[in-house]
């Protein structure tokens, strides 16, 4: 393998793929990427055997070839060069992969390219096309709401829900709950439940773009594929039954506030100046069109007032201020309800304009999921 390339164009690539390097590689293999030369092109593989990406650059080949390197060496070589032509040429018959940069160069000692675990072939199947512009903001929307601890896996997904013409997202860690809909522009005869990890997903954010240029979407029993124009990314399905999240949802409101989200935000924000590790716990009280935030720690105490139009019960109801900002943030609108259905039971937020976006929340040291997954 010989080519030549600018080496922004090149780091570029390397940045796009280096999410996806296993950073606990079970393997040492796992911690380098895959590089082939086909046609006039160099095609950059990353996988930790879970999920996987691959993107291609046109390069100046003089001869083909494939290697793998450990990614963490190019990428900061690289990134210490200023934008000048490198050469890229492996040894097939010791690993040994030299960069030519100005006058110097540097050997790297490789892996065996034929013991890169490949990425799984496209299936071309129960696909669908969102603009990428509008899935960036449905992801953006419920990611916050993934648990990170791993004692429970399906948690650690989002739920990806195709029935008839509706694509729902859907996110929890018991504590809260983040859901968004789009619908498409055909229907489906059958229905698709796949829990994708929210690693991946969160892999997937970062490269998708504000056009509206779409992205395709592939789901198979066991993967699922995502196609941007030159990426290709493709992720296992988490496997178990994601709870039903509809139960969740409360029907009874007690109490319906209308609030501007950036006052509301600004204000729990400000409590938490106060919060510490353990305790976090920010409340409100709805009362005579005013809402009541406040917060006493072992810091002090704050207390914020703003204006709402409140219909419906008196209620005082205590939150993780964390997640209330987090959910406060996903939120586009800046006109909003914030229902209430009691001092112990799910809240919702959800923009006065629109159906398709909701974050449930529960009163602090409460959870709505309990037990089986």
């Amino acid at each position: 393998m010989n080519f030549t390339v600018a080496t922004e164009k090149l780091l570029t690539a390397l940045q796009t793929v280096s999410g996806m390097v296993s950073s606990r590689a079970p393997l040492p293999i796992l911690s380098g990427i895959f590089f082939q030369i086909e046609n006039n092109s160099l095609y950059i593989t990353a996988t930790d055997m879970n999920q996987g990406i691959l993107t291609s650059i046109p390069v100046n080949v003089k001869y083909p070839g494939k290697a793998v390197l450990p990614a963490k060496q190019v990428i900061e070589l690289l990134r210490r060069l200023p934008d000048i032509e490198i050469e890229v040429e492996n040894n097939s018959e010791n690993n040994i992969t030299t960069i030519k940069y100005m006058n110097s160069e540097l050997n790297l000692h490789g892996f065996p390219p034929d013991e890169y675990p490949m990425l799984p072939d496209l299936t071309e199947e129960n696909s669908i096309s969102v603009s990428q512009n509008l899935f960036k903001k449905m992801l953006k929307q419920v990611l916050h709401a993934v648990a990170i601890e791993e004692h429970r896996p399906i948690f650690t997904g989002v739920l990806l829900e195709i029935m008839e013409n509706k694509l729902t997202l859907v996110a929890t860690d018991t504590h809260r709950l983040s859901l968004r809909t789009t619908t498409l522009e055909y229907n489906f005869e059958s229905i698709i439940n796949a829990v994708v990890p929210g690693k991946t997903l969160n892999e997937l954010v970062k490269l998708l773009n504000k056009e509206e240029s779409k992205i395709n979407i592939y789901i198979t029993e066991n993967q699922i594929f995502f196609l941007l124009e030159n990426i290709k990314i493709v992720s296992r399905l988490l496997k178990g039954n994601f709870p039903n999240y509809k139960i969740a949802i409360p029907e009874n409101i007690a109490s319906e506030i209308k609030l501007n989200k950036s006052e509301f935000l600004n204000a729990v924000d400000r409590a938490l100046l106060l919060s510490n590790p353990t305790m976090q716990k920010v409340n409100i009280h709805a009362q005579n069109n005013i809402l009541n935030i406040y917060l006493n720690s072992d810091k002090g105490a704050i207390r914020e007032d703003i204006n709402i139009v409140n219909s419906g019960k008196d209620l005082k109801v205590g939150f993780n201020g964390r997640y209330l900002k987090d959910a406060l943030k996903s939120m586009e609108n800046e006109e909003i309800y914030f229902q209430l259905t009691g001092p112990t039971t799910p809240a919702l937020l959800k923009p006065i304009d629109s159906n398709e976006y909701l974050s449930l929340l529960v009163p602090a040291t409460d959870q709505f999921y309990e037990g089986n997954e």
